[in-house]
Formats: C-alpha cells, structure tokens, sequence
C-alpha cells in the first residue's frame, strides 16, 4: 500500500510530537493498494482536542505528512465530524497506522 506503511518510524515520531491519540489511513488507497494517488486521506484523534494550540498541532502534522509523502493531504479530525452518516462511513474504510 504505496510506501505508508514503510514511514511507520516517521508516522510515530510526528504523532508523539503532535500529541495525536489515533491516526487512520482513509479514502481509495485503503481499498486498493495498488492506486497511485493524487493526494492521500488521514483521520486524526488528538490527544486533548481542545487544547489551545489546536491549530498549530493539526497544521504542523498535515504539513509533516505532506513532507513525508510528496502529495497534499486531505486531514480530518474525528471529533470534528458532527454527521453520523459520515463518521460511518469513515469508520469502515480506514486503516489504522497509529498508535
């Protein structure tokens, strides 16, 4: 599945650093390992999400995974989503890479 899963050591080093509880893989790539993508779909929990330096966390980790793959990142926070049809959705086509 692309080269995801071989930065596992750069994908925990970012999390800790960002204080990211749970960070998941989602979109086409999960369902078909063999696409090239245009740009790769994450789904984060962070630790304290109401913590006041929120934005700096979520950029600094959606810029470190745009380093880390070459391609622009679509970043959505779990508890950000409000609509059950669409954590659903998320929560059945997602790969977890952390922790």
């Amino acid at each position: 599945m692309l080269t995801v899963f071989q930065n596992q050591s750069e994908i925990r080093q970012f999390c800790e650093k960002m204080k990211v509880k749970r960070l998941f893989l989602t979109g086409q790539v999960v369902n078909d390992p063999d696409l090239s993508p245009l740009c790769l779909e994450f789904l984060v929990e962070f630790e304290n999400p109401d913590t006041p330096n929120y934005f700096e966390l979520y950029y600094g980790l959606c810029n470190a995974l745009e380093q880390l793959f070459g391609l622009p990142i679509y970043l959505t926070d779990i508890d950000r989503i409000t609509n059950p049809a669409v954590r659903k959705n998320l929560n059945q086509n997602r790969e977890q890479l952390y922790p």
